[in-house]
């Protein structure tokens, strides 16, 4: 028998209206290896009226235990019945990731992250598959939604400038995944202190005017990326990813001086 695998998302965004610290689940569905093993599902959600539910039956009993989340997201199957609503990559970007995107453009410092076993679907729902939109996770999704707000910008005295930078931490050393393999230093890149940024890694950061630039950066990362095989995932990061996406927005007065950033 065969639970599932669980990925965690975890959302910290103080706000007036809502709770500091939410926490979601998701259910993905089974990978080639467990449908050759005839895995049995043991896992169904429930939305409540606040928050959710997520059961786990005992295989042996069928007795269930459950356990309580802001937000339960059955991806596991769209069809079979009494597990759970069917939520989709775009369920996710709604319910976690534009409440992120609107505190994080205000100015409030928020944060979101996955975690789980390995092949639990953390990659796939923060970053899922770049360039098909309706398989694109939460990261690719926020990128987009900050250039369709730019272009709602008319502003004159209001400018917006993005950039991006990609590195991954693997076995301790830090890799620049906008440079080529072929002129990675082999010690890796060192994070220094500075005191306005806190720590900083000096990078590419490469500035991009419309989504197709990001999503070019995006997809360039994703294949320099440390991957390989094992028992759980034949796709494993095998490393920490970071996307950092600067957004800065300036609001200047008629002579042209800064009045707020």
């Amino acid at each position: 028998f065969f639970f599932g695998s669980l990925s965690h998302m975890a959302l910290a965004c103080g706000s007036e209206d809502g709770d500091a610290v939410q926490v979601a689940v998701r259910m993905r569905v089974f990978n080639g290896r467990e449908k050759a093993a005839n895995a049995t599902r043991i896992v169904r959600m429930e939305n409540l009226d606040k928050g959710s539910k997520t059961y786990i039956a005992d295989p042996d009993t069928g007795e269930e235990r459950d356990f309580k989340y802001d937000f339960s997201f059955q991806s596991h199957s769209d069809s079979e019945p009494g597990i759970g609503e069917w939520a989709t990559q775009d369920t996710v970007m709604k319910t976690l990731g534009i409440p992120v995107l609107n505190a994080a453009l205000e100015g409030r410092n928020v944060s979101l992250f996955a975690y789980g076993q390995t092949g639990a679907g953390k990659s796939f729902s923060m970053l899922g598959k770049v360039g098909v939109p309706e398989l694109e996770g939460i990261i690719p999704r926020s990128c987009k939604e900050i250039f369709r707000r730019m272009k709602e910008e008319t502003d004159p005295l209001i400018t917006i400038t993005v950039d991006i930078q990609v590195v991954e931490v693997y076995c301790e050393i830090v890799n620049d995944l906008l440079s080529d393999r072929k002129v990675w230093p082999s010690n890796g890149h060192k994070p220094r202190l500075t005191p306005k940024f806190g720590y900083v890694v000096d990078t590419i950061t490469k500035p991009c005017f419309t989504y197709d630039d990001i999503w070019s950066a995006m997809e360039f990362a994703d294949k320099n990326r440390s991957v390989g095989s094992h028992a759980l995932n034949p796709e494993s990061s095998r490393a920490h990813t970071i996307y950092q996406i600067n957004y800065c927005r300036q609001q200047k007065n008629e002579q042209g001086k800064v009045m707020e950033q």
